[in-house]
C-alpha cells in the first residue's frame, strides 16, 4: 500500500492473518460505518490477473472476516479502528483488467435477524422486552439506554424480519438502533446529538478535501399532531408536540419554526403520554436532515458514525454536527467520506 502517511490494514480471514498475502493485490478498500439502519460493510477490491480470487483463493460465502486499521489521527485521539467482524456475502468479477471485489457484511446481519420474515402478536410487553427477546433469539446482547417505555396492549409483527420490525418500533418514539458484532444497540437520538464534540472541522483548515451542504425547508415541520382511537375507552385521543399554547419563543428554543407546518400522524398509541413520545420521534425524523452534508477529509481512525464536531467557516452552516455515516478508504492515500447532519439537542 502507498499512502501519504503511515497506514496499516490488518485482515484476518477465518482466523488466518492474510494481511501480507493480499497486500500485492490490494487496489482499494472501503469500510462503511453507519449510525443507524444500513448495515456496516467491508469491501476489498483486488487485482486478479492470475485468477487467484476466482480460483484457488476464492472465498466461501459465510467466511468470517476481521479487520483493523491503524493510522495517525489529525482531529481525534484514536490511533486505530477495529472495523469489526464480518461475514463474506458477495463477490464480483470484472475486467479487463480482471478485478475481484469481495464484500462482507456485519456478521449478525447475515443471519435470520435480517433475512427471516416472521408474523406474531406481542401482548403486554414493553419495547425493551420485545428488543430483549429479539436480541436473545439472534444470539446477541441488548445494549439499551434510558427507560423501558410503556407496555403495549398489542403489537403486530406481520411478515417482517425481526430487524425490520424492531427498527420501525424504535423510530416511533425517537430512538434508533444499530447492530454490532455482539449486540443490538438501542439509543435515543437526542443522547447522541448531545454528546461532547471531538473538535472543530474547518472547511478552510486544510484537512477537508471537498464538501457539499444542503438546507431544505420543503419538509421541515414546526410541530407534530397525533390523533388516535382508544378502543379501551371508546374515545378519540389527541396529542401534540410542542403542546398547544407554546409561545413562538418556546418553539425557537426547541429549534423549531413557530410558523412551520404541522406533521399529521394517524397511528395507534397506548395512551396520551405514548402519543407525545410518538410526536417527538416523528418530528425528529422529519426534521433531522433539514441541514445535512458530506465531507471528504484526510483519514482519521476516530471519525466514525456517532461522533459529533463543530463545523466552522462553513458559509452559514456553522454549528454542531453528527456523523451519520463514515466511509474509510485506507489504500492509495487514506481519506474519509462523512455523511453529516446538524444536531437536534432540545428534544
Amino acid at each position: 500500500m502507498t499512502a501519504a502517511r503511515r497506514v496499516e490494514l490488518a485482515v484476518t480471514w477465518d482466523s488466518v492473518d492474510i494481511s501480507k498475502d493480499i497486500t500485492p493485490y490490494l487496489l482499494h478498500v472501503t469500510y462503511a460505518d453507519n449510525l443507524t439502519g444500513a448495515s456496516d460493510g467491508l469491501t476489498l477490491e483486488l487485482e486478479d490477473r492470475d485468477g487467484l480470487w476466482s480460483g484457488d483463493w476464492k472465498p466461501v460465502f459465510g467466511d468470517t472476516v476481521e479487520a483493523k486499521l491503524t493510522a495517525d489521527p489529525w482531529l481525534t485521539e484514536a490511533k486505530s479502528l477495529r472495523l469489526g467482524t464480518f461475514a463474506h456475502d458477495k463477490i464480483r468479477l470484472a475486467g479487463p483488467p480482471k478485478i475481484a471485489s469481495i464484500s462482507a457484511v456485519s456478521a449478525p446481519l447475515s443471519t435470520g435477524l435480517r433475512r427471516r420474515k416472521r408474523t406474531r402478536a406481542w401482548r403486554g410487553v414493553t419495547l425493551y422486552q420485545m428488543a430483549a427477546d429479539i436480541a436473545d433469539r439472534a444470539g446477541l446482547t441488548l445494549d439499551w439506554s434510558g427507560s423501558h417505555g410503556l407496555a403495549y396492549r398489542r403489537r403486530e409483527q406481520r411478515d417482517k424480519s425481526d430487524l425490520e420490525f424492531l427498527d420501525e418500533a424504535v423510530k416511533e418514539v425517537g430512538r434508533d438502533l444499530k447492530v454490532t458484532e455482539k449486540s443490538i444497540v438501542i439509543f435515543r437520538e437526542q443522547d447522541r446529538d448531545q454528546a461532547a464534540v471531538v473538535g472543530d472541522i474547518d472547511l478552510h483548515g486544510g484537512q477537508v478535501l471537498s464538501w457539499d451542504f444542503d438546507s431544505d425547508d420543503s419538509d421541515r415541520y414546526g410541530s407534530c399532531h397525533v390523533k388516535f382511537f382508544n378502543p379501551r375507552s371508546g374515545k378519540v385521543v389527541e396529542a401534540q408536540f410542542p403542546p398547544v399554547g407554546t409561545t413562538p419563543e418556546g418553539y425557537r428554543a426547541l429549534g423549531l419554526d413557530p410558523d412551520g407546518q404541522t406533521l399529521e400522524v394517524r397511528i395507534a398509541a397506548e395512551d396520551r403520554n405514548h402519543a407525545v413520545e410518538i410526536c417527538k420521534g416523528k418530528l425528529r425524523n422529519a426534521n433531522r436532515f433539514a441541514n445535512s452534508g458530506r465531507l471528504t477529509t484526510i483519514g482519521d481512525p476516530g471519525l466514525v458514525a456517532g461522533v459529533t464536531f463543530n463545523l466552522v467557516n462553513a458559509f452559514g452552516f456553522n454549528g454542531k454536527f453528527i456523523i451519520t455515516k463514515a466511509a474509510h478508504f485506507p489504500v492509495g492515500g487514506y481519506t474519509c467520506a462523512l455523511d453529516v447532519r446538524r444536531c437536534i439537542e432540545a428534544f
